[in-house]
């Protein structure tokens, strides 16, 4: 499974980075560090994630997400492919 979180421009610092690199570093992290579009506003690009042709499950996660309690659940969850599932309310 590849994990997808956005960081751009400065309200989050280099800190929300490595919680997420210490608490899964078994999973493939993969940053989006720069806009993929211009029009596109610093979180939003996180959406770009679900054109990509990859033959594995995603994750796109907040950067403020915290994990706590059995939180890998969240990340072995079964699913198909074409299958989209979202989190019930934080």
């Amino acid at each position: 499974m590849k994990i997808f979180a956005v960081r751009i421009g400065n309200k989050y610092g280099p800190e929300y980075e490595d919680y997420l690199k210490r608490k899964l570093p078994e999973y493939d992290l993969n940053w989006i560090r720069e806009p993929i579009n211009s029009k596109i506003q610093l979180q939003w690009n996180k959406m770009h994630v679900m054109s990509l042709d990859l033959n594995e499950p995603i994750c796109i996660i907040d950067i403020d997400i915290l994990l706590v309690n059995d939180y890998k659940k969240l990340f072995e969850y079964p699913i198909e492919r074409g299958e989209f599932v979202a989190m019930p309310g934080w």
